[in-house]
C-alpha cells in the first residue's frame, strides 16, 4: 500500500492500469484497520491522478463509484476508528460535494443505509 502513498504520478498510473483501484476497493471492505488506512491513501492518490483537466470528468472516480467504492466510503465515514473516519471524510471532501456528505451523515445518524 505504501507504493500508492509515495509513488510518482507515472507509477500511480501503472498501479491503476494493473487493476490497483479494484484491489484497493476490495481492501477497504476488509477488517484490518492499518490496511484500510493505507488503502485510503492509495485511493486518494489514484483519484487525484484521475482529476486531470478540471473541464473533464474524473473517469477514475466514475470507475471507483461503479466498483462500489463510494458506498464503502459512506460506511467508513461512520467507522468507530477515528483515524479511518477522518481519513475517509478527507477523501470524500476532495472528490464529492459537501452537501452530499452532510446528507449521508444525517442518513447514517437515522440508521438508514442509503439515500434515495
Amino acid at each position: 500500500m505504501n507504493a500508492c502513498e509515495r509513488a510518482k504520478e507515472y507509477q500511480i498510473y501503472e498501479i491503476e492500469e494493473a487493476k490497483g483501484l479494484e484491489a484497493l476497493v476490495e481492501v477497504i471492505h476488509g477488517d484490518d484497520l492499518e490496511t484500510i488506512i493505507y488503502a485510503l491513501d492509495g485511493i486518494e492518490n489514484i483519484l487525484m491522478r484521475g482529476e486531470g483537466d478540471e473541464s473533464e470528468e474524473n473517469k477514475t472516480l466514475i470507475k471507483f463509484n461503479i466498483l462500489g467504492g463510494q458506498n464503502r466510503l459512506d460506511e467508513l465515514m461512520m467507522h468507530s476508528n477515528d483515524i479511518i473516519a477522518e481519513k475517509t471524510k478527507s477523501v470524500m471532501e476532495k472528490f464529492y460535494a459537501i452537501d452530499d456528505l452532510e446528507e449521508i451523515q444525517q442518513f447514517r445518524k437515522l440508521g438508514l443505509t442509503s439515500i434515495t
